[in-house]
Formats: C-alpha cells, sequence, structure tokens
C-alpha cells in the first residue's frame, strides 16, 4: 500500500471519528483492511461507533468510500459471545485501530478479544453448526429441485448460496478465526486438504461449466457432512440425512 495513500485514508477516518464522538459516540474505531494495513485503494473505510445508536451508513468522503456503523456497547460485549460471530469479530477486534477512546471503552472491548478463547461459546458451537447445516440442506432441496424443473437461473442462485456458506460452518466447527471472508476459504482448505480445495474452486465457479459446478457443489456439501457429523439433533439429523441423498441423486443425474 503506498504510505501517502494510507496516511490520507487515516486522516480521513480520525475526522469523520471525530464528528461521530460529537454525534454522541462513547468511542470509534477502524476495523477491517485499513487497520490491518493490507487494504486496496479501492476498500473501503470500516468506521465503527460504540454507542447509543443502531444504524449504519455508507458513503464516500474524500476519495475514499466509508462504511460507518453504530451499535451501542453491550450490543457489541455480547458479539464476542454468539459463536455465529465469533469467527470474524474476535478477529475484527483484535486488529481494529483505536480512533477515538476518551473513557476507554473500546479499549476494554478490544482487551476482551486479545483474551477472548473458544471456551466461552463451546457449549452453543454444536447446535449452531447443527442449525447451520439444516438450514442450508433446505437450500441443497431448492437446488436439486430447481436442476430438475431445469429452472437454470434459479439453480444458479441456489449453487452460489449453498457453495459459499459451507466453509463458515466447516471454520466453525474447526474453532477457525478468520479476519476477513477473503482468507476465509483459504484457511478452510487448508485445513481440509487438497480434496475439498478442488472441489470447493469447481463449486464456486472457478473450473468448470455450469453442471460442473452444481455437482460440485452437492459434494461440497456431502464432503461438510462427512466431516462435521452428527448433530445430536433428531430432527436437524433428519433434515441433512434426506438432503445428503438428495445430493447424491443430483449427483448422479448430472453425470
Amino acid at each position: 500500500m503506498e504510505e501517502d495513500l494510507k496516511q490520507r485514508a487515516l486522516r480521513v477516518a480520525h475526522a469523520i471519528a471525530s464528528e461521530m464522538i460529537d454525534q454522541g459516540a462513547q468511542a470509534v474505531y477502524l476495523t477491517g483492511s485499513w487497520a490491518r494495513g493490507d487494504a486496496h485503494r479501492e476498500s473501503d473505510l470500516d468506521i465503527r461507533a460504540v454507542g447509543p445508536q443502531r444504524d449504519k451508513h455508507l458513503f464516500r468522503r474524500d476519495g475514499f468510500l466509508v462504511s460507518s456503523e453504530w451499535q451501542p456497547k453491550e450490543q457489541q460485549l455480547e458479539a464476542l459471545e454468539d459463536a455465529r460471530k465469533v469467527g470474524s469479530v474476535v478477529p475484527g477486534w483484535r486488529s481494529a485501530v483505536l480512533l477515538q477512546d476518551p473513557d476507554g471503552v473500546a479499549a476494554a472491548i478490544k482487551k476482551e478479544a486479545e483474551n477472548w478463547t473458544w471456551d466461552r461459546v463451546e457449549n452453543e458451537l454444536d447446535e449452531v453448526v447443527s442449525d447451520e447445516l439444516a438450514h442450508y440442506s433446505e437450500e441443497v432441496h431448492s437446488l436439486y429441485t430447481n436442476l430438475e424443473l431445469e429452472l437454470s437461473l434459479g439453480a444458479a442462485v441456489q449453487r452460489g448460496m449453498v457453495a459459499s456458506k459451507l466453509a463458515p460452518i466447516v471454520a466453525l466447527h474447526e474453532r477457525i478465526l478468520y479476519e476477513t471472508e477473503k482468507e476465509l476459504w483459504d484457511l478452510v482448505a487448508d485445513k481440509m486438504g487438497p480434496g475439498w480445495e478442488k472441489v470447493q474452486e469447481r463449486a464456486l465457479g472457478l473450473e468448470g461449466d455450469f453442471a460442473t459446478g452444481c455437482k460440485a457443489t452437492f459434494e461440497l456439501f456431502q464432503m461438510t457432512v462427512d466431516h462435521v457429523g452428527r448433530t445430536g439433533d433428531e430432527a436437524a439429523d433428519e433434515v441433512i440425512a434426506h438432503a445428503y441423498e438428495l445430493a447424491a441423486k443430483g449427483m448422479s443425474q448430472l453425470g
């Protein structure tokens, strides 16, 4: 990253942070690629405020796209206890740059993130993995049905949805933290091995035609189920098992 570009980005971030403090924020911090130092010149400035409001804004300022969001302190702390969110929230806080923090509110939350361990959400992890896998089992149904009915557009949407949501499930099962979804796919592939990586690439459309991508998506779903195993929830297991069977049929029909 060009040093002058980075300095300009930080100046803009600090200026916006001062405005947010004037509007009632308790603290303001920068997260994302500009905080980590690996931003592209078109990367957005992710500016977050600890404050009473609950809103988001997207705007341009001095040549930068800015994504600003307000959340109360309690909600930001709760995210560190939510198994569905911790994968990205914890590393996001760990790399955060504190822009305005007059009372040390953001520093306290950052310290919580730095001391965070998976033990804090261990009791709910299996249930969340089960819920997520069962939820995307429904999307496997839709993918299979759309292919049967030759509804290519609908199948394309479902393929993308299923293929993009399986890696986060594996990441949660494997207790993988990721600062950005851009690295999520590689981290999961490194954990799962070259077989997963190749199937994931086909499912996401990097190799082969449309039918190849759909077949790979069914296979990736089966690989996820095989890796995660039974959830212990009878209803969820039944849903997942039938989707697994549909995936096998879909793969067979696609050749």
